[in-house]
């Protein structure tokens, strides 16, 4: 895409184009795409779920909820 990106491990070291070839490859062969259609409802899991979105054209209407995670324990 041409757009410039600085990717560095946690202690700062920058990470080597091969890894991030490899890193990329690895999202590319584990993506899931669903067709949407009118009325689709996701709901994401941002501790279990990398996710991200491919370009788009024509209306969308997006809403955002967001929550601490829970526990199934919780809810009893």
């Amino acid at each position: 895409m041409g757009l410039p990106f600085d990717t560095r491990y946690g202690n700062g070291d920058p990470i080597s184009p091969e890894v991030i070839d490899l890193i990329q490859r690895t999202y590319d062969d584990h993506t899931l795409r669903e067709p949407w259609q009118s009325g689709d409802l996701m709901l994401i899991d941002n501790i279990r779920t990398a996710h991200s979105r491919e370009p788009f054209t024509g209306h969308r209407e997006i809403l955002v909820a967001m929550s601490d995670p829970i526990t199934t324990a919780a809810l009893n």
